[in-house]
């Protein structure tokens, strides 16, 4: 890795380069995945496996009212799954970020949310609750900068 500064420019340039970190770079990811048709109130868990081991996540959204929790392993996904919506989650538990919507709806986050996957897995969970008020599936879109690949 080369780190180019332009002080004219006022400009910082990151160069990934070939070695033991194998030449990645980092890349934008859009991913959608859909639950199982659920019940209103009903929580489903997901996968995301195109945003790799960390991550900086820019946007999420959801096609309905929903609550959208992600996480840095399946272990705290299952830790986390009695706690009830609104309550905040115990730090240090792997609880990445959640989302709740009343309808559909798209959040840009600023700053970013950084997270990474406990396992060195590119599968970063997550748990879905319909908050539509109907049985049906729920689509959540995560859009991020993958920074490390397994």
């Amino acid at each position: 890795m080369t780190i180019v500064t332009d002080q004219i420019n006022d400009t910082i340039t990151f160069n990934a380069t070939g070695g033991a970190g194998g030449g990645f770079t980092p890349s934008r990811v859009t991913q959608a995945v859909t639950t199982t048709s659920i019940l209103n109130s009903a929580t489903d868990n997901i996968e995301f496996n195109n945003l790799g081991v960390s991550y900086a996540l820019y946007g999420i959204q959801t096609d309905k009212a929903a609550m959208v929790r992600v996480y840095n392993s399946d272990a705290a996904r299952t830790a986390d799954a009695g706690r009830v919506q609104g309550a905040d989650p115990i730090e240090g538990t792997g609880v990445i970020t959640e989302f709740i919507t009343s309808a559909a709806n798209t959040f840009v986050l600023t700053p970013a949310v950084y997270g990474w996957v406990a396992t060195g897995a590119n599968t970063i969970p997550v748990s879905v609750k319909n908050n539509s008020g109907s049985t049906g599936t729920v689509t959540v879109t995560l859009v991020g900068l993958k920074l490390e690949d397994a």
